[in-house]
């Protein structure tokens, strides 16, 4: 019963840690990456193992453990390797940085967003500033730093 115990809690603690690290990196990037996947899958490694060592006599936790929850411990690896892989060059600040130091403007910090091009499926940050007394706009694409100001139709 200790080894299950200790299997179960070992993978919960290791999905609460994956868990909180996505969220604080969802709201960095805005909720840009594929964050929401991750969370399923993490979800799902959880529930599997659980489902699958709390089935386990306690003779077979040791032998038939990699068996049934090799793949959970898979997709517990690879997640955070895989995010880390995907995710975008520039953070939502680190954008705004870019554009207050290039077109020398006042960042509006209170409107945080993203929003994605149908077309070719990649999301932007949407970034508003002021400048002299006007308010505008900027569309910068976290993956490689390219930027342009966002044309408002009248």
């Amino acid at each position: 019963m200790r080894k299950k115990l200790a299997i179960i809690l070992f993978v919960i603690g290791v999905c609460i840690i994956e868990l909180m690290y996505f969220m604080t990196q969802a709201k960095k990037y805005v909720s840009l990456a594929p964050i929401s996947v991750h969370v399923v899958l993490l979800t799902m490694a959880g529930i599997i193992t659980f489902k699958e060592i709390s089935n386990l006599d306690q003779k077979a936790i040791i032998s038939h453990f990699v068996k049934k929850v090799g793949l959970s411990m898979f997709i517990l690896i690879l997640l955070p390797i895989s995010f880390l892989m995907t995710k975008p060059e520039y953070s939502y600040s680190q954008a705004q940085k870019v554009i207050a130091d290039k077109e020398f403007v006042t960042i509006v910090h209170n409107n945080r967003k993203s929003i994605e091009d149908k077309d070719e499926g990649t999301r932007f940050y949407v970034i508003t500033c002021t400048k002299d007394g006007d308010t505008i706009s900027f569309i910068f694409n976290p993956y490689d730093g390219s930027y342009e100001e966002l044309q408002m139709n009248p």
